[in-house]
């Protein structure tokens, strides 16, 4: 089989160019894989990256004949699992899947211990989705009119969520005050789990979420999704 270096794929978010890479080392024998896998994602368990991880994580090992293990190493929009992916040996038994923030950890952070593109090469695309701003349902805001308004007419009260500074969510939330001309104040989080419990806790107003976490919560009623950074609505909501 021909050496494999490390890799990372892209997926599209929000019409831009952000990452959500599956990233290896290379393996130089015939016999690869002999022992079991490691596959690194950096955010809470629960959340988004740690559930795609364990359905890859499951396919893979059924292919390969290897078990492949799932680590979370939480914190940094993800940079901690990439740095750990990037300092493994390149032997192919070290994975990686990392999300939109690692395609632009270079332009959020002054500097990184490896470089986001450089140090990896893609593997494959794994998933696309679009993101959800959401509210409690007792929230006065029934739109994103709506909450537009109220961040208007009290610049920096509200608050939004997100899985991490850096993140894909962080930045959709930043485009939603850019392109709205208004101050809603970001508070991250490790993971997806925690900012939908921080939002029905009453800590923040708002989140930016994944859809097919908050699905359940906005079906019965205990969350309102108010719009959704794509073109078109998501299936799944």
């Amino acid at each position: 089989m021909r050496g494999m270096k490390r890799l990372a794929a892209a997926i599209f978010l929000l019409g831009s160019f952000l990452g959500n890479c599956l990233v290896t080392g290379s393996a130089s024998a015939d016999n690869y894989p002999s022992r079991p896998i490691r596959l690194l994602h950096g955010f809470a368990a629960g959340g988004a990256a740690d559930t795609l991880s364990r359905i890859i994580a499951d396919g893979l090992s059924k292919r390969l004949g290897q078990p492949i293990i799932v680590e979370a190493k939480p914190g940094a929009g993800g940079n901690i699992a990439a740095d750990a992916v990037a300092k493994a040996a390149p032997d192919g038994y070290t994975l990686g899947l990392v999300t939109g923030a690692h395609a632009i950890s270079a332009a959020t952070y002054k500097s990184l211990a490896y470089q986001p593109a450089d140090s990896f090469e893609m593997i494959s695309t794994l998933v696309y989705y679009a993101l959800v701003i959401a509210v409690r349902n007792d929230s006065p805001a029934k739109s994103l009119g709506e909450l537009v308004a109220m961040a208007k007419a009290k610049p920096g009260s509200l608050s939004f969520g997100s899985v991490g500074f850096g993140s894909t969510h962080h930045l959709a939330g930043e485009l939603l005050n850019a392109t709205a001309g208004v101050e809603i104040v970001h508070v991250p989080y490790r993971g997806d789990s925690q900012s939908i419990t921080a939002l029905l806790g009453g800590e923040v107003p708002v989140i930016v979420g994944t859809p097919v976490l908050l699905a359940p919560q906005i079906q019965s009623g205990a969350i309102r999704g108010l719009a959704v950074t794509s073109p078109t609505r998501t299936a799944v909501l």
